[in-house]
């Protein structure tokens, strides 16, 4: 429901589910991140508009969030072109990035300048975080207490290269994801941020199935691959690019996705964030062969 009350949204932009079941969604509009458990119920809100919030907590547009099994929160803070980092209480520990436009990927590790980031990933296994610099056409990798250890990626359609890399999925052994929006593509990338394989979209499923304008996605314990492509769908691939089946849609009241999240449970729970309806949805995911 749009509004600004608790438990109401302006502009929801992304969102998380963590282990327990806990929602997070960012409202851009508000500057906020609100909590919900999986019912609907609001639990709490973190920044906003209020006189009182605490500096660290006041954010520009956020989009992008990724949570950790530890309840530490990673959030894009994209109208101020950074990445912040907090506890589960809420105390910031750290924030990385700088607003900057480069044409290309810099040699080895420096100053992280970033623009309008809109995709973030963690990985506790492998001690990374994942960040899609998308006004810059490249993907950063950082550490966990925020050192930049290696940028990739520069504008481009070649292997490696990006064009508005937007969501970010994955990031463990199995590779991380990425929207590579103006290509229509997804691209998958090993830890050294190296490219593994494409699936590409536009040549998915029937004819205009996918729309040619993908999000963001998200990545099951089986590998599929749900995508968000901005239509009033979502749809469903292996990780080798075979369509399995969209769903959800109008007639289960969904307008404009634009984020969507998954809680690695069973069965899976999807959370796509409908910014058309200014709500979230949760549907529960079922591998199904077509």
């Amino acid at each position: 429901e749009r509004g600004r009350n608790a438990g109401q949204l302006m502009q929801p932009s992304g969102g998380a589910v963590d282990s327990g079941g806990t929602v997070y969604v960012t409202d851009a509009a508000r500057g906020a991140v609100q909590l919900f458990k999986l019912d609907g119920a609001f639990v709490g809100l973190v920044g906003g508009e209020g006189k009182f919030t605490d500096k660290d907590l006041k954010f520009t547009e956020p989009t992008a969030l990724a949570v950790d099994q530890g309840g530490r929160m990673y959030l894009c803070d994209t109208g101020n072109s950074r990445v912040k980092a907090f506890t589960a209480m809420g105390r910031l520990l750290f924030q990385a990035g700088e607003p900057k436009r480069v044409s290309a990927a810099p040699e080895g590790p420096g100053v992280l300048g970033m623009y309008l980031p809109r995709g973030i990933a963690v990985d506790e296994a492998g001690g990374f975080l994942y960040v899609a610099d998308t006004g810059n056409h490249r993907i950063h990798q950082l550490a966990l207490d925020g050192r930049h250890v290696r940028p990739a990626g520069r504008l481009g359609r070649r292997e490696g290269e990006f064009n508005l890399p937007a969501g970010l999925a994955g990031g463990g052994p199995g590779g991380l994801y990425v929207t590579d929006q103006g290509n229509q593509r997804t691209q998958i990338l090993d830890r050294q941020l190296k490219p593994v394989r494409t699936i590409n979209l536009a040549a998915a499923g029937p004819a205009g199935m996918i729309s040619r304008s993908p999000v963001h996605c998200a990545v099951t314990r089986s590998r599929d691959v749900i995508v968000c492509d901005g239509t009033d769908r979502l749809h469903a691939l292996s990780s080798a690019g075979i369509y399995l089946g969209s769903f959800a849609g109008w007639r289960q009241g969904l307008a404009v996705p634009r984020f969507v999240a998954v809680a690695i449970r069973e069965p899976e729970d999807l959370v796509a964030i409908d910014e058309g309806a200014c709500m979230w949805h949760h549907f529960t995911y079922r591998r199904t062969e077509s």
